[in-house]
């Protein structure tokens, strides 16, 4: 199978407290990733909220500001490799 996990925009996961269409839809997207033995990843992660109803469709994990915040592209380029100082 050509994919190796399954990502759910940002769209779906920011109103997952508020919308049970957005909750069903998700937890239909892990049944299936699950089915097929694949990873779901929900993007836009930012409240524990959030990540509370995440967790209840079985969605194992996520990207966002809860759990990092947004970074410039060249400090992430000089955390890899360790050159430069990192900015704050």
């Amino acid at each position: 199978f050509a994919v190796d996990c399954l990502k759910i925009n940002g769209s779906f996961t920011q109103d997952i407290d508020g919308s049970a269409e957005n909750q069903a839809f998700i937890k239909a997207v892990n049944n299936l990733a699950h089915g097929l033995n694949r990873q779901v990843i929900a993007k836009h992660v930012e409240t524990p909220v959030m990540l509370k109803h995440l967790k209840e469709t079985g969605t194992l994990y996520g990207q966002g500001t809860l759990f990092q915040a947004v970074l410039p592209l060249d400090a992430v380029a000089t955390a890899r490799t360790g050159k430069g100082k990192r900015r704050a």
